[in-house]
């Protein structure tokens, strides 16, 4: 029997950027990666996922694998790093619009010392800021490598972006609703109804958690809309709602009405389950 392939998530960038260090922080390990792929035991309070971290070198980008993920690393002071070769690489790398999509630009704050290099060295930051703006693509500014994971702030961002991804082959925890149970057909085979339902409640809880990701806040708020008499529920509800509208994340990542909708129905289903 064949084993399942695993969704990838792929940590990009020249030799000595940050790429390893990036890799072992979202492996959550304190030691060097053994190898440039990993697997990622994902564990969130909604969902478990196995995915497989690969580190990528930028000039080489696989040709036969589709990423769930791409993390691209850059040294802010390197000269090579410019918006056409980032464009160039993207276009090479088969990553669909899905994708999660971070660019993480290291040595942010350590620009050179001679006045005609610093002034490229903002050049370029700008640069790189407009070109994630352009392809959707997250900025994410690490000032230095720390070697200690907890005093890295910027990194405790790209994991939570992961995170609140929608993994092929998550498995939801039993507390996050799953929908109506449809059972198989006579010939073993589950309705094509049922396996929308499954995607589509999969689909809610990966938004859910990337809300509360941002806004650590909405899960108290989720608690105490459990608590409420039915009357107010739909008042927690709307306030909740308007705080995920008021975050930047509605702004930076593509997230439309239905999108919307499927969290307020999460939302709800959440609470009349409680009920």
């Amino acid at each position: 029997m064949v084993a399942p392939t695993l969704p990838e998530a792929w940590v990009v960038g020249f030799s000595g950027v940050g790429r390893t260090f990036v890799a072992d922080q979202i492996l959550q390990t304190s030691y060097p990666s053994p190898s440039s792929d990993s697997i990622w035991n994902v564990d969130t309070k909604y969902y478990k996922a196995n995915v497989r971290v690969c580190q990528i070198h930028l000039d080489n980008p696989p040709q036969d694998r589709t990423p769930e993920a791409v993390v691209l690393v850059v040294d802010a002071t390197d000269p090579r790093v410019n918006a056409d070769r980032l464009t160039d690489w993207w276009a090479r790398s088969n990553a669909s619009e899905e994708a999660v999509r971070l660019l993480v630009a290291n040595h942010v704050q350590q620009p050179p010392s001679d006045a005609k290099e610093a002034r490229e060295h903002a050049v370029r930051l700008a640069d790189l800021e407009a070109w994630c703006h352009a392809e959707l693509v997250e900025y994410v500014e690490l000032s230095h490598i720390s070697s200690q994971p907890d005093e890295c702030e910027a990194m405790g961002r790209v994991v939570e972006a992961l995170q609140a991804h929608r993994w092929p082959g998550m498995a939801l925890k039993p507390h996050v609703p799953r929908g109506p149970v449809v059972e198989n057909d006579p010939d073993g085979e589950p309705p094509a109804e049922g396996a929308s339902t499954r995607q589509a409640t999969e689909m809610q809880a990966a938004l859910l958690a990337n809300l509360i990701a941002q806004d650590p806040t909405l899960d108290e708020l989720i608690s105490e809309a459990e608590t409420q008499e039915p009357d107010n529920t739909d008042d927690q509800l709307f306030v909740a709602m308007q705080r995920t509208c008021t975050f930047g994340w509605m702004d930076e990542c593509v997230c439309d009405a239905g999108a919307l909708c499927s969290v307020f129905f999460l939302f709800d289903a959440k609470y009349r389950h409680a009920k």
